[in-house]
């Protein structure tokens, strides 16, 4: 036998290729099925957000603005501290939270990662 697994009088074609193990059908099978939850509570998220926000909570929209300036840059701008990432975006989703409302910081929030 060889280090590669072969006889010495057996050639590479003739080997036939194993199936998939069990493990990895049974894992794509549940990575499948985390993907539809996740996609299913994304799309229940979007809707509620969209059901519940009104005009009035996007304005004054230089605000929106400004706040999602904000926390963009200061995503840019993380440390790492002892496999910690740190970034000042939370003042920017905290002041929208408070300022603005829920849909408005979701938005920001989503965009600014």
């Amino acid at each position: 036998m060889s280090l590669d697994g072969q006889t010495a009088g057996e050639h590479p074609a003739a080997l036939k290729s194993d199936p998939a193990p069990a493990e990895y059908r049974v894992g794509l099978q549940r990575a499948r099925f985390i993907l539809l939850a996740e996609a299913s509570v994304l799309a229940v998220g979007l809707a509620v957000g969209v059901l519940s926000s009104r005009a009035a909570d996007w304005q004054p929209g230089y605000l929106v603005g400004l706040l999602l300036v904000l926390a963009i840059g200061s995503e840019a701008l993380t440390i790492e501290l002892r496999r910690v990432r740190m970034s000042g975006s939370f003042l920017a989703l905290v002041l929208a939270m408070a300022l603005l409302g829920p849909a408005p910081a979701a938005a920001i929030g989503a965009a600014s990662v």
